[in-house]
């Protein structure tokens, strides 16, 4: 299934996501995040990612989404650290 949701790493097991994305339990269990995932043509029908570069949501961090506020954001942390690549900073 084509992604939903990005979002950028910011620690070595820490994503930052859209709050909309992640915004109970449910979602952080139902959903992957995946690196390397690459659509190079128009034609392409499949995608392969390797299993390595597939992540879970161990759980919420902090989640707000307000439309008052004009909030939209989620941290969570993933089931295990990233190796191959640098957080932002």
């Amino acid at each position: 299934t084509p992604g939903r949701c990005s979002g950028f790493l910011v620690g070595p097991r820490t994503l930052v996501t859209a709050g909309h994305c992640v915004d109970s339990d449910l979602d952080c269990g139902a959903y992957k995040w995946v690196f390397d995932f690459k659509v190079e043509s128009s034609d392409q029908t499949a995608v392969e990612v390797p299993e390595e570069s597939i992540y879970s949501c161990k759980r919420i961090l902090t989640q707000e989404l307000d439309s008052v506020a004009n909030t939209d954001y989620a941290v969570i942390e993933l089931d295990r650290d990233v190796y191959d690549r640098a957080p932002l900073k």
